[in-house]
């Protein structure tokens, strides 16, 4: 996906926040919940692809759901600010606005670059916000895929469009816009020991009720009062008619597969991995101490023939390690795992 980065003036910050605003609705405490689950799966992922990134434990959770106006979103920032915005070009409609504070874009991009993620300036000039967009961008696609299978349907997004806000809208001349509303989802975000801060996730009351909507198969569409029994259509009634039974064909795992039993697979277990430069490597010895990217009580990944297919937690069988299985993945989580 190809990256855009500018700084706004007045009239385009004026002209991004009027587009997709739906007139002024609210979401039912269901409604919020939902989208809230809908927010913790797809930011987890998220939130693996940029520990992988920046090779830090990183944690986006603990979803706030809040539906605001354009006075009190905006007086929740302090410019400058920098966000990602994306529209839905399949699946959904409408668009997604991901914000985070500039000292936080900050150690993201420094870790990007390599450095330690302890910055003394937020300012971020043109290879810092093109490394922090990068990130950013590929946490956006991941996320989108989640969506993909959780929904069970195609989620397709634009390419992102990266906004640096470094000015405040001048007052009033939102006025015209007061009664609008937009869900805003605020998420607790933690980098290691550098981050510790708020990601948010603005996006259109339309676009919100589409989420839950696919999440609850449409029961969130329905229209019907709970009081009101839905009403049948007349239909014809016939005798049933049942054609002999007959025996089906085996056409699941069968026969054959006794053939393959006894075919060896490696099954191989990683406690963690790191990054290093070539310096690091030949400066090992022994008595070395490499840092993984996992912390003592996470779990460990089981692969088969090299394919992640579960998590587990070790533990001692007869004075060797063993593996304890705590989760098997799903197919479009092994997918995903296949194609990166």
């Amino acid at each position: 996906m190809s990256l855009t980065s500018k700084y706004l003036s007045q009239d385009e910050i004026d002209a991004i926040l009027k587009f997709g605003v739906s007139p002024a609705v609210d979401l039912s405490p269901a409604e919020r919940d939902a989208l809230g689950e809908v927010g913790n799966i797809s930011m987890g992922t998220a939130a693996t692809t940029l520990s992988q990134l920046l090779n830090r434990r990183v944690t986006i959770t603990t979803p706030r759901v809040k539906v605001l106006g354009m006075k009190e979103l905006l007086a929740q920032f302090t410019v400058p600010y920098l966000s990602l915005l994306v529209n839905f070009t399949v699946g959904m409609s409408g668009f997604n606005l991901f914000v985070v504070r500039t000292s936080d874009a900050a150690v993201i991009a420094d870790l990007m670059l390599g450095g330690t993620g302890h910055v003394e300036s937020a300012e971020l000039d043109e290879i810092k916000i093109s490394a922090v967009s990068e990130a950013m961008n590929q946490m956006i696609s991941t996320a989108a895929t989640s969506l993909h299978s959780l929904f069970g349907r195609k989620v397709n997004i634009s390419p992102p469009e990266v906004l640096m806000f470094d000015v405040p809208p001048k007052e009033g001349v939102l006025a015209h816009l007061e009664r609008e509303s937009l869900a805003v989802v605020a998420f607790k975000m933690v980098v290691g020991d550098l981050i510790d801060s708020e990601l948010l996730q603005v996006m259109p009351i339309a676009s919100a009720k589409q989420m839950v909507e696919h999440l609850m198969g449409g029961l969130a569409s329905s229209k019907e009062s709970p009081n009101t029994p839905p009403q049948s259509p007349e239909v014809a009634v016939h005798r049933a008619q049942f054609s002999p039974l007959q025996v089906p064909l085996q056409t699941g795992p069968g026969q054959n597969i006794d053939l393959i039993l006894d075919v060896p697979l490696q099954v191989s277990v990683v406690l963690g991995k790191s990054r290093r430069a070539i310096k690091d490597v030949l400066a090992m010895g022994a008595g070395s101490v490499v840092e993984l990217d996992r912390m003592v009580e996470d779990q460990v990944d089981v692969l088969v023939n090299g394919t992640l297919i579960a998590r587990g937690e070790i533990v001692v069988v007869n004075e060797n390690f063993g593996v304890r299985i705590t989760s098997i993945l799903s197919p479009a989580e092994r997918l995903r795992e296949i194609n990166r």
